[in-house]
């Protein structure tokens, strides 16, 4: 996670199975560092934990890249700053 100590960062697309911890664990430490932080869960299974419940939306693997850009638009303005 250094790297996400040394750059701004609004808007973070989380894969829910990682290798070596998982979305969830991620997420919790990335709001520590990052609180405001908009969050896209990437996952495969069709239910998530409750304890997601701090993700801004979820993506489904296959939904396509149209689906991505939707929900990076609709989480950020033209400007790149997270939206309300």
């Amino acid at each position: 996670m250094g790297i996400l100590a040394s750059v701004d960062i609004d808007l973070a697309i989380v894969d829910h199975y990682l290798g070596s911890m998982t979305g969830p664990e991620l997420v919790v430490s990335m709001e520590k560092e990052h609180p405001g932080l908009r969050i896209i869960l990437l996952s495969g299974a069709l239910e998530v934990s409750e304890e997601l419940e701090s993700i801004d939306r979820l993506l489904l693997k296959g939904e396509g890249p149209q689906r991505l850009a939707a929900l990076v638009r609709l989480l950020t303005d033209e400007n790149g700053e997270s939206a309300a």
